[in-house]
């Protein structure tokens, strides 16, 4: 879908600058209960509304749901046929910007759970999980919201297609004695791509598997500066980058809430810690390629 002309080249105004990631602007809701969810919807509990179509998600169950996904006690309105559509859509607009997220997520999942208990079921493709997916995708795409619907049902950041495959390399190539290694690795990305976004951990992770495939490379060294201090003494490598090493871990070990508790609140910004995975990313693999050559990533 390509996008609309005033975002193409930016005279809208009332454009973000940025993905949004903490927000669900009114127009992003609407297009999502419009294209996303309004083709699965049908009216359920009431004879006179027969389900022809087979539709997947029942209007009045969707809306319990809701109401326990906001601990609220909901409406007995909601039981009148005639204005439970509304209700509903009513309630969509009107629920905290991460509710709505969570209420994505609902319906993604349970898309997922009737295909898996039923494989069988001739459920049309148009109410398929697949479509919802691209759908909702779709939607945020064009309201630049930061979220995409993941294949599991999970809401996790965009990121682009080439940057997404260099990161699958990464963490299929730490096997072996670089296990522990790709277990930091994967908690770094969870942290900084997956909701409840946690830059702090993240950084702290990414270091972690920094630190752990150094020690595998430099044996005896306990510490990612002890191995720093096994790189010089080798003199492998060249002096600057070592240098670069050492301020990484020092970066992460001097900032507030990271590697250490600390009396001050983090200042750690969302673009600091995805520099920091990507630095980290960039050492793991330059150490296994100089050390190990032949088990390069």
């Amino acid at each position: 879908m390509k996008r609309r002309f005033s975002k193409r080249y930016g005279y809208d105004p009332d454009q973000p600058q940025e993905p949004i990631l903490e927000g669900a602007p009114p127009h992003a809701r609407s297009a999502y209960s419009r294209i996303a969810l309004g083709p699965l919807l049908f009216i359920d509990g009431d004879s006179r509304y027969p389900n022809d179509e087979n539709k997947p998600i029942g209007i009045k169950a969707l809306y319990e749901d809701l109401a326990a996904i906001c601990r609220a006690e909901g409406s007995d309105a909601i039981w009148d046929s005639w204005q439970c559509h509304d209700i509903l859509i009513g309630e969509i607009g009107a629920i905290r910007w991460y509710h709505f997220y969570d209420l994505v997520e609902h319906v993604g999942q349970q898309l997922i759970r009737q295909q898996s208990d039923d494989p069988f079921s001739e459920l049309p493709q148009e109410f398929s999980f697949d479509v919802y997916r691209e759908r909702v995708n779709r939607v945020f795409e064009d309201t630049d919201i930061g979220w995409r619907l993941a294949p599991d049902g999970s809401l996790v950041r965009f990121r682009p297609a080439a940057l997404e495959r260099r990161m699958n390399a990464t963490e299929a190539d730490l096997t072996d004695d670089f296990e522990p290694a790709r277990a930091h690795y994967r908690k770094a990305v969870r942290y900084l791509y997956e909701r409840p976004l946690d830059p702090e951990n993240s950084v702290k992770e990414i270091v972690s598997a920094v630190e752990s495939a150094a020690r595998v490379l430099y044996p005896g060294s306990s510490t990612l500066g002890t191995a720093v201090k096994a790189m010089r003494a080798e003199a492998r490598l060249p002096a600057g980058l070592v240098s670069t090493i050492e301020k990484y871990y020092a970066f992460a070990s001097g900032a507030p809430a990271v590697r250490h508790g600390s009396p001050h609140k983090s200042t750690l910004r969302l673009e600091e810690a995805e520099l920091s995975l990507h630095i980290g990313i960039a050492i793991i693999r330059y150490l296994v390629s100089r050390v190990r050559p032949n088990e390069a990533p």
